[in-house]
């Protein structure tokens, strides 16, 4: 698999790096502990590919192997990771920057206190997406910012995020206030989004409530599209 992430064709290397992604989950931790040094550069580099779609799921597989590995074998690479992932972020590519906004919630959740070094820089880049990620099109990367806030916010802890918490709600309570459309992903990644913040401020949550749980007494109340079968009367 190795290999084949510097092939010729743009296809071979997305499945060597698919590969990678699937043993991560599947053998994690164990292979993170034992061969973090040889699957992170690889990924690394593949986020560094010209094909898009190989840039995208390498960020994709870095997620994989996160979820999975001791932090004390992910923060050697921290540095080389946050840098990449900015590029990814300031790259123009919708694609490879909703995979590198999933990355980075990812890596902030992996690191928790160690990300406090990258907070200064991540923060403004990710009030930008939300601002200007407007339409349709940019739904997606929109709520991807939305959760990489949260869980950033969470992973920095209260004393770190207050400074930023009041503008940051702001912004996030202007979003829900211009309504979202049914399909709209942004409706159930805001909601997790309010969870990870309750959780960081705490008592300084509680101004924020009369605008929060509207929406959510809202989705508790809309009934599950699930058809329940008696097994008896399906084998008849």
């Amino acid at each position: 698999l190795q290999a084949a992430t510097t092939d010729p064709h743009p296809r071979v290397r997305w499945a060597a790096v698919n590969g990678i992604g699937q043993l991560c989950t599947d053998l994690g931790p164990k292979l993170q502990e034992k061969d973090h040094a040889r699957i992170l550069p690889v990924l690394l580099q593949a986020m560094e590919d010209s094909s898009h779609r190989v840039q995208a799921h390498a960020a994709a597989a870095m997620v994989n192997f996160s979820e999975a590995c001791p932090p004390e074998h992910m923060a050697p690479y921290l540095d080389a990771l946050m840098t990449k992932l900015l590029q990814m972020l300031q790259g123009g590519h919708r694609m490879v920057q909703e995979a590198a906004l999933t990355a980075l919630a990812s890596t902030a959740d992996n690191a928790q206190e160690a990300f406090a070094k990258y907070y200064g820089t991540v923060l403004p880049f990710l009030k930008q997406i939300l601002v200007a990620a407007a339409g349709k099109d940019h739904r997606m990367l929109r709520a991807k910012a939305v959760e990489c806030i949260s869980l950033v916010g969470m992973a920095v802890g209260k004393e770190r995020f207050a400074s930023d918490a009041k503008e940051v709600m702001d912004m996030l309570m202007q979003l829900q206030a211009g309504g979202f459309e049914d399909d709209d992903a942004t409706i159930s990644y805001m909601q997790q989004a309010w969870t990870r913040l309750c959780k960081c401020l705490g008592q300084d949550f509680i101004p924020y409530l009369q605008v929060v749980m509207p929406p959510l007494l809202k989705s508790a109340q809309v009934k599950p599209d699930v058809q329940v079968t008696d097994v008896e009367d399906g084998e008849e």
